[in-house]
């Protein structure tokens, strides 16, 4: 439907709505256990969030661009193709820390906490626990503190007072 919407002699590059249909497609095949499937609309989503957001207009990376890098280093995890997944784990890492620097977000950032959990898991199911170890332990406080600080930001916007309550 969407590539309907946006055709390719318009959009030659593509469209920030066709990247969330395609990664959502992925998704779905990969849930099924169809990794071919999911794999050929991850790199579709990885090709055009590149193309959308270049290195030379966007020098700390993109989220959708993150995104789409974790979510392919992710399929090849649960295919158990580590050291294809690692790299593009460490890029998704590397780009949400540029995105999310610690001046801006002094509480963390959940994905940040998630991009070193992932790291942590690709490198731990390679045998190499002394290497996750550290990124496992580093994502942990981040992700209480994000978790606690989300939790008081919904709650506040939800009922005024409950900031008083949860702080």
């Amino acid at each position: 439907m969407r590539q309907a919407l946006y055709p390719k002699e318009k959009y030659p590059q593509g469209h920030p709505d066709l990247i969330n249909s395609l990664n959502n497609l992925g998704s779905v095949f990969k849930s099924q256990g169809d990794y071919v499937k999911a794999a050929a609309f991850y790199r579709q989503t990885l090709a055009m969030c590149r193309t959308l957001y270049p290195a030379d207009k966007y020098p700390q990376g993109h989220p959708e661009l993150a995104n789409s890098l974790n979510q392919l280093a992710s399929l090849l995890h649960a295919q158990r193709e580590l050291p294809k997944a690692e790299p593009l784990f460490r890029d998704a890492l590397a780009m949400y820390q540029a995105l999310y620097p610690r001046d801006k977000y002094p509480q963390g950032h959940p994905m940040i906490a998630a991009g070193l959990n992932n790291l942590a898991s690709a490198i731990d199911a390679q045998g190499e626990y002394a290497k996750a170890e550290p990124l496992y332990r580093a994502a942990r406080p981040c992700g209480k503190r994000c978790i606690r600080a989300t939790a008081t930001r919904t709650a506040t916007a939800a009922w005024p007072r409950a900031s008083t309550t949860w702080a």
